[in-house]
């Protein structure tokens, strides 16, 4: 514990200190003084704003709508009921393993799996099944209209 908080105490005069050459920096150095717990995003024992900084979603909800993320464009069908993401190629976990929607359908699973603990999301009541298509595509159902931004 003592050694933690000499960890921080460092850190934390490190990212205070003045930049000497007045060159604009593209990092941002953040410490925290709590444990963080578990990351396992499907525990929800873990800080979620932590969590958030680790792993990626398929779009990303901005004050201007619904851009692209993990999926680079989407289909919505007529009814408004089937989502077919086009997932991002290229995209690469720490370990150097590709993404592909194979990967995301099997994250899906692990929600499903445990989908007490995931009931909190509104949007998992609407879901009825997901398939990936192939390593590109993965397609989501739904049992009702998912209001559109």
């Amino acid at each position: 514990m003592k050694i933690t908080k000499i960890i921080i105490l460092i850190l934390s005069v490190v990212s205070c200190t003045q930049n000497k050459n007045n060159h604009k920096k593209d990092e941002l150095v953040f410490a925290n003084y709590r444990d963080i717990r578990n990351l396992n995003p499907h525990l929800y024992s873990g800080e979620m704003w932590a969590q958030e900084m680790l792993y990626d979603t398929l779009v990303s909800v901005e004050n201007d709508g619904i851009k692209p993320s993990l999926a680079e464009s989407w289909e919505i069908s007529p009814d408004g009921k089937t989502y077919t993401f086009d997932i991002r190629n290229g995209v690469k976990f720490s370990n150097g393993d590709d993404l592909d929607a194979y990967v995301i359908e099997k994250n899906f699973d692990a929600v499903w799996d445990n989908k007490a603990k995931h009931m909190w999301l509104g949007a998992l009541t609407l879901v009825t099944n997901y398939k990936a298509l192939d390593s590109d595509t993965l397609r989501c159902s739904c049992q009702s209209l998912i209001i559109r931004y």
